[in-house]
Formats: C-alpha cells, structure tokens, sequence
C-alpha cells in the first residue's frame, strides 16, 4: 500500500514515522509547503519519500490530509474524485455543511471513504455513547498559542463568542458544541493540550467561547 501525506507537522511526521514502521506500507508519499519538514520526515523515517501533490493524488491508495483547512477543502475534493480512500484531520473544515455534502457525494459517487478519526480528545467517542443516557452539558478546553487564534504572541483577551469560530485547531469543540456530538470525531493533533468533562441529561444551549492570554490560549465548549 502507497499512503500519499499531505502536511508534516507536529501530527504528519508523527504519522510519518509510525507509517514507516507498519510491513502494510511499501512506501508513504509526503508533501508540505515547508521543504524542511518533508526532509526532516525523510530522515528519521526510512519509507518516507518526498513528492507533489499531483503524485500523491496519482499513486497513493489513500491519501491522509494532516495540514490544514485549508489544505482539505483543495485536496480532499481531487482525491476523492479520483477514487482514493481520504483520512481527513482537519476536521473544522468539514463544520461547512456545503463543503460535508459535497466531499460525501463525491466519496459515494467514485467509490472512495472519507475517514475522519478520533484525534485529540479520545473522550469524544466515549462521550457519542454516554449521549445516549442523557446529557445536560458538555465542556472542552484547549490550551493553545495565542498565535494558533490568529493574534500575536503575548496576546491576551476575548477572541470569540460564538457558534463558529473561524480558526484551524478547534475542531474538537466544533465537534461538541456544533454538532452535538454528531457525525464526525476530532482530528485535531497540535500541541494543544485538550480536556473534557460533562454532565447529563442534555439540554442547554450551544455557546462557544475562545480566549487567549500570555503564551497560552484555551477554547471552551458547552452544548
């Protein structure tokens, strides 16, 4: 099996390396725009080979989209049209209805899978269950850089309040708050540091709130 990468950061060389070590896999494909990366991969990783992107959507069996929102809604759309198996990690993007039914309508109609794993908080599946005995609230916290909220380091104050925030690593509470865990589990590997608790039955209303402050920043979810 060739696996084509598209991202090598924190979670794709991670990937990277553990790809590496499974006898399944003859050979991973990796690409990023940061060149530095896809050599660091190379290096510790011995399958690891550096490509395109058009290779990767020519050769690998399944294509794992480990960059950014961006990232997927360019990529994920041109691998399922040509039939690949797609693992998507940035979750948030699929938070776009318009963008979900697109990419499932191309998966059913050119026989490929979209993948959307469990990632950062491992709770969520645990939580999918426990929905089913009620409950009343749910809250998610991560830690992250003020930088990783889109304002500058040393940054500290309200980001968001909302339903929707527009960022890149949160798709954790996008998952619990937005969708009421829903159909998707979280992918979001980053050097967040995500936590969770709840309380049943369900009932109250979805509220986002984003803050950042110093060299941290936290999301907080309730549903």
């Amino acid at each position: 099996m060739i696996v084509g990468l598209l991202g090598v950061g924190a979670i794709g060389s991670f990937l990277a390396r553990e790809l590496s070590r499974d006898p399944d896999v003859a050979e991973v494909l990796a690409y990023d725009l940061d060149a530095g990366r896809v050599g660091a991969a190379t290096s510790e990783a011995p399958k690891v080979r550096a490509a395109t992107a058009e290779e990767i959507l020519s050769r690998a069996d399944v294509v794992v989209e480990a960059a950014s929102q961006a990232a997927a809604r360019e990529y994920v759309p041109r691998a399922l049209r040509a039939g690949k198996d797609v693992v998507v990690l940035s979750v948030g993007a699929l938070a776009d209805a318009v963008f979900l039914q697109e990419v499932t309508a191309l998966a059913a109609a050119h026989h490929g899978r979209l993948h959307v794993p469990s990632g950062a908080v491992g709770a969520i599946d645990a939580l999918k269950a426990a929905r089913l005995a009620g409950l009343r609230e749910v809250e998610i916290e991560t830690r992250k850089r003020p930088e990783t909220l889109g304002r500058p380091a040393g940054f500290s104050g309200v980001v968001f309040e909302g339903n929707r925030f527009p960022c890149y690593h949160i798709g954790d509470s996008l998952l619990a708050v937005n969708d009421g865990l829903g159909e998707f589990g979280d992918p979001v590997f980053s050097t967040g540091v995500p936590s969770n608790s709840a309380e049943g039955p369900v009932g109250m209303p979805a509220k986002n709130a984003i803050r950042s402050s110093g060299s941290e920043g936290s999301v907080r979810g309730r549903k």
